[in-house]
């Protein structure tokens, strides 16, 4: 981690395939998971500027969804906090 990195926990260096939705379904798109932990992970997607702050995030591998929040959004990627 860098000085202004703020998290507690070491995040992984990961590839994972993954769909975001909103909470209502009305949004859905792919999107891949290139860092994980236990509290969040960061996804990259070229549509992050339209991914709501809410989020249910499908993960490849896991029976039920993540339900997480976008804590920061930079190019093609956001952060998102996981909320249960």
């Amino acid at each position: 981690m860098n000085k202004t990195d703020k998290r507690t926990e070491v995040r992984k260096d990961v590839s994972i395939p993954a769909t975001v939705r909103s909470k209502d379904g009305l949004f859905k798109t792919s999107c891949v998971i290139r860092q994980a932990s236990t509290r969040g992970c960061q996804i990259a997607t070229r549509h992050v500027d339209e991914v709501p702050d809410v989020i249910s995030l499908e993960i490849q591998g896991l029976k039920s969804p993540r339900e997480g929040q976008i804590v920061w959004r930079e190019k093609n990627r956001a952060g998102v906090k996981f909320t249960i």
